[in-house]
């Protein structure tokens, strides 16, 4: 007895072993020798490209470029996470950067992918040197990254974050090809992604229905074409990506995994970025305004309809933001007040304004609450006055009951923004065919749609500037950033003498040159029934801003902007690609009734 009694035990220890796993120690042990192992390998190859560079010829600079680019791949989850400013210096986007408390101060971008734009260029002796210094700004930031690799202490709720975070990358930049638009290998790199995620996986027990997931979507990329515009996106988001996700998130439930806590623009708890209500605008709302109830939603459409925040008390915020018309007007630029002159810039929707990060064309406040105050004291808008109006409302006995109930207190101007705010941040439906689509119903996009899609995340470059899933600037996989573009938009639709339009856009904000005609990018959803187009209005139908993209934008038309962030290059889109494309903006449309 006493025998089968030590089996037993010793069977019993085994089994809760291997229920555990590695003991933490082990695992983080193992976890940190493969990423040392990996930054071993990065230095390497970027001590090889800074010999061969200074005598190499093109296509060996170019070959070893690509390896470096590969090897950064095998990191990107684990240092864009733990060190996110170190990523940016490795892998940020080509762009200079200012602070609004330095406008003065450029803070010049470094990295691959501004080493790319140097090697995919003619290989004078003035290049050469241009990559020799960029390589040695890479070089630095792997030894800062060598330096701290001792100290980095893997915790497994923060490895999966991690790992989350790289798939929300791979399904929104990756497929877009953000950071690598002339190499053109960002199908070959999400592999990369992904055998980098099941290294670490190995690490981890049970995992057998997540490794079969992974090596699935490997071997989709293995049997499919590489080519950047070819890949089948909907295929390998739909069939691949988003079930490992789903996979990911119940492996991480079973094991008793936790969950890294910080709030963000998506529920922490999700991994499908697809999911339904995944997006929490209360994110984006003061502290003193989250978790908005019904009856303070109903108060704010009441005020969105309301004259009195006008000081003729004739316009209100639907004057100009038509439910009918996806919030918008359907106008060019809108009359001011006084209805002698018009607006500056063109009606925005208000659909979905409430996932935007920052507000207005030239993102000059963060929350609603600001951007209302905005629009309401704006002397050519609304020309009111919240004092004003607070003792307008207090005449008004439905008003009166409406703030009694919803705060408690009477008309004020903290409550009228903040109801107004809350019934803007309400307006968030993300149930379009596409979302529909993404979440299992293979019928909701049409063959056409489908191939428009994937143009707009290939071929036509779209989804590089208008990220997935929100189809704007919100920057993935974070969503705590938005950017602006600098894309050439003309005066009007002259396209033999193209004059930029005067509006400078951010430029007017802090003065920073590189600024200068520089407007956020806007969401695309709802667009077929946002036109006209553009901050200015300029264009009246999709088929006018395909063709203004198609070209190169402004630079296509002729106009000469030495801060265009928008390629200049041509998309040679075919007609029918055109229509694809437009087919499939059109099913971004929300089916919500307002």
């Amino acid at each position: 007895m006493l025998k089968y009694f030590k089996i037993w035990c010793f069977l019993s220890i085994l089994l809760g072993f291997m229920v555990m796993g590695f003991r933490p120690e082990n695992k983080a042990l193992a976890l940190s020798e493969t990423y040392k192992e990996n930054l071993t390998k990065f230095q390497k190859t970027a001590n090889l490209l800074q010999q061969t560079a200074k005598k190499g010829s093109s296509h060996e600079i170019k070959n070893l470029f690509i390896n470096l680019r590969t090897d950064y791949k095998t990191l990107e989850c684990i240092v864009e996470y733990y060190y996110p400013k170190t990523a940016a210096k490795l892998n940020g986007p080509p762009l200079p950067e200012s602070e609004p408390s330095e406008p003065e101060v450029i803070i010049y971008p470094t990295g691959l992918q501004v080493l790319e734009a140097y090697v995919y260029d003619d290989l004078t002796d003035d290049n050469r040197e241009l990559i020799l210094t960029e390589i040695s700004n890479i070089k630095t930031a792997i030894e800062y990254l060598i330096l701290n690799a001792e100290s980095l202490k893997f915790k497994d709720e923060e490895v999966f974050e991690a790992l989350k975070l790289q798939l929300f990358r791979i399904a929104t930049k990756g497929l877009a090809g953000f950071d690598s638009p002339l190499a053109n290998t960002a199908i070959s790199e999400i592999r990369t992604n992904l055998e980098a995620i099941h290294s670490l996986m190995l690490n981890y027990p049970y995992n057998d229905e997540v490794t079969v997931k992974i090596k699935a979507a490997i071997g989709f990329i293995n049997t499919t074409t590489l080519d950047f515009n070819e890949f089948n996106r909907a295929v390998f988001l739909t069939v691949y990506l988003n079930p490992l996700a789903e996979t990911f998130e119940a492996y991480q439930k079973q094991n008793h995994i936790a969950d890294v806590t910080e709030q963000r623009l998506t529920d922490y708890r999700k991994w499908n970025l697809f999911a339904k209500n995944i997006f929490q605008a209360d994110y984006l709302a003061p502290e003193d305004n989250k978790n908005a109830d019904t009856l303070q939603i109903a108060l704010g459409k009441m005020l969105f309809y309301e004259t009195a925040l006008s000081s003729n008390g004739k316009r209100s915020c639907a004057s100009c933001h038509h439910p009918d018309k996806a919030f918008t007007d359907a106008l060019a630029l809108n009359q001011s007040l006084d209805g002698e002159t018009v607006l500056a810039r063109n009606t925005p929707t208000l659909l979905h304004a409430g996932l935007n990060p920052v507000q207005f064309y030239d993102s000059r406040v963060a929350f609603l609450e600001d951007q209302i105050h905005d629009v309401v004291s704006n002397r050519t808008e609304m020309d009111g006055n919240l004092e004003t109006i607070s003792l307008r409302l207090k005449e008004k006995n439905h008003y009166l009951s409406a703030f009694k109930k919803a705060y408690g207190a009477k008309p004020s101007p903290s409550f009228i923004k903040k109801a107004l705010a809350s019934y803007v941040r309400s307006l968030v439906f993300l149930n379009s065919s596409f979302d529909h689509y993404m979440q299992g119903e293979k019928e909701a996009l049409n063959t056409q749609e489908l191939a428009g899609f994937n143009l707009f995340m290939g071929k036509g470059k779209c989804g590089s500037c208008h990220f997935l899933p929100l189809f704007s600037g919100t920057v993935p996989p974070l969503f705590e950033k938005m950017e602006s573009e600098v894309l050439g938009v003309p005066a009007n639709t002259d396209t033999i003498n193209a004059k930029i339009d005067a509006d400078l856009g951010k430029y007017n904000l802090y003065k920073i040159p590189h600024q200068k005609h520089a407007f956020k990018t806007p969401s695309l959803r709802n667009i077929a029934l946002t036109a006209p187009y553009m901050h200015n209005g300029v264009y009246q139908t999709l088929d006018e801003v395909v063709d203004f993209y198609n070209k190169g934008g402004g630079a296509g038309l002729g106009i000469i902007l030495e801060n265009q962030t928008l390629s200049p290059d041509k998309l040679q889109l075919s007609e029918t690609e055109k229509k694809q494309l437009i087919a499939f903006l059109n099913a971004l449309t929300d089916k919500a009734v307002y």
